[in-house]
């Protein structure tokens, strides 16, 4: 009795057992976590990008008003 296994959901070596209802649960949730990093990356290069074009064109303004100003 004193080294009994705990019940399989919540054994250690098959945490991420598609059978049991905990494993179930990881693994969706690490799908989820995929698709959503999956659909993250597109926006985080748009921003990147973008704030690229902001320094370009505030440094192209600070030039001209040194020339210029």
């Amino acid at each position: 009795m004193d080294n009994q296994l705990p019940p399989a959901a919540y054994n250690p070596t098959n945490l991420y057992d598609p059978s049991t209802p905990m494993g179930m649960m990881l693994l969706d949730d690490i799908r989820d976590a995929d698709a959503r990093a999956e659909s993250n990356t597109g926006d985080f290069g748009k921003q990147v990008r973008l704030f690229a074009f902001q320094i370009v064109i505030f440094a192209i303004v600070g030039i001209g008003f040194t020339v210029f100003g």
